[in-house]
């Protein structure tokens, strides 16, 4: 008798982890969220950054999800990467950035997958990789056989906490990281690439789940 105790302990845990997992499976979160580039990386800080936008995921189980996330960025450019656009421009077009600082304005839509841990309590961490699409308008005028706007694509990774905060709804901080791959086109001067560029934000989110 006291052999089948442990067993239908353990038993009983796993049922109740099962109808835990269904129960939180095929829900939905979403809400807004507003995000501040650091500058580091090749984010500068000659003027303040700023970014927001609204995700939307659908819950897999107790621990995984899959989303879409559509954000907006004003993303000021560090000295080291006006260079570098300075450097494709005159390839490109035989141009180069007038102003002496620089800031750029980009709309992005990602899906990514999203990872919670397994744990109990009042604040649950989570991780999440993302790959996107980005429309760049490089707010430059007078550009000649270069486009203002571009399309890159590009990946994401984040780590953060939730709290809850009542009946459905969830208040976060997050940490990411973003970079926009390079893309090669023909200049004036012969192939150049778009310099590739990367961006750390620091953010804070709100959840609602139905």
């Amino acid at each position: 008798m006291m052999r089948r105790v442990p067993r239908t302990v353990l038993a009983l845990a796993l049922g109740s982890a099962c109808i835990a997992a269904r129960a939180e499976a095929g829900s939905v979160e979403f809400g807004p969220h507003i995000d501040f580039p650091l500058p580091i990386a090749d984010v500068g800080n000659t003027e303040l950054g700023l970014g927001g936008g609204f995700t939307v995921s659908a819950t897999q189980d107790s621990w995984t999800s899959v989303g879409l996330d559509l954000a907006y960025h004003y993303w000021p450019a560090s000295s080291e990467y006006k260079a570098a656009f300075d450097d494709f421009l005159r390839v490109a077009s035989y141009q180069v950035i007038n102003d002496s600082t620089w800031a750029f304005s980009t709309l992005q839509a990602s899906l990514y997958f999203k990872l919670r841990a397994p744990v109990e309590g009042p604040v649950v961490p989570w991780i999440s990789v993302g790959l996107g699409v980005y429309r760049l308008n490089y707010n430059l005028s007078g550009l000649t056989n270069v486009s203002n706007i571009s399309y890159q694509s590009g990946y994401s990774g984040s780590v953060g906490v939730d709290f809850p905060t009542g009946a459905g709804t969830k208040l976060g901080l997050d940490l990411s990281y973003q970079e926009l791959w390079s893309r090669e086109m023909e200049g004036s001067l012969g192939p150049t690439q778009r310099p590739a560029f990367s961006a750390w934000t620091a953010g804070v989110h709100l959840l609602f789940t139905r």
